[in-house]
């Protein structure tokens, strides 16, 4: 089955194209111009590189979040047109499940996206099995409830770093390349969801956890304009 992945809920933009023997090709650029302007020119390319069109495609990929809103929002827009138009079931992968596919550890495996202000969004792995679902939540509240000797993955990990090795005894923090969001990540669990699922997914939806901060200063503009 032929996957192409679309990843665009970060800084990096990244597609990628997989079928059931594993990833065929990934594509990742930095610093870019906007994720709109470069994630179909960059899917294109892949594909006539590797000789494959359109119509090849079984399915596609995307990351549904979290992650930046805009970018999340450019990424599920664009995979649910193509979808539409190639009648393709559209699977969407959240970030933190992607990034647990970057490590091979023996014990739990904490993702950690930093959502500022000593918070972040959070999930906990065990043999790549997801044991506690994507959440936002203060870091240090969190980390009460993470065991000795689990590897600590994503931007989260490198900003709380001291706060996480004082909380969590024998923790492990993995370096900067283990947080690289990858679209070859969301291609290989996509895999993976069609082959588990009866019904396959024909739109992706967005993974928020928490308001955008437009949303949430909005909401606190009406209760100081209810309560004042």
């Amino acid at each position: 089955m032929l996957i192409l992945g679309l990843e665009t809920s970060g800084q990096i933009a990244s597609v990628a194209l997989s079928d059931k023997s594993g990833l065929i090709a990934e594509y990742s650029a930095c610093k870019t111009r906007a994720h709109s302007e470069t994630i179909l020119p960059m899917a294109q390319m892949l594909m006539r590189e590797f000789g494959f069109m359109p119509h090849d495609l079984k399915a596609l990929s995307v990351n549904c979040g979290p992650g930046s809103f805009t970018g999340v929002r450019i990424g599920i827009c664009i995979a649910n047109a193509l979808g539409a138009a190639l009648n393709i079931p559209v699977v969407g992968v959240d970030s933190l499940s992607a990034l647990c596919e970057n490590a091979l550890w023996p014990h739990e495996v904490c993702v950690m996206l930093d959502a500022r202000n000593e918070n972040g969004y959070m999930a906990r792995f065990l043999n790549g099995e997801i044991i506690s679902p994507p959440k936002a939540d203060e870091v240090e509240n969190f980390l009460c409830s993470v065991p000795e000797k689990t590897l600590f993955i994503g931007d989260g990990a490198l900003a709380y770093k001291g706060l996480i090795t004082a909380k969590v005894r024998d923790a492990v923090i993995a370096p900067s390349s283990f947080s690289i969001k990858r679209a070859g990540s969301l291609c290989s669990l996509a895999q993976k969801k069609l082959a588990a699922s009866k019904e396959a997914p024909m739109q992706a939806v967005p993974l928020y956890l928490r308001q955008s901060q437009a949303e949430r200063l909005w909401s606190l503009k009406r209760e100081g304009t209810v309560h004042g």
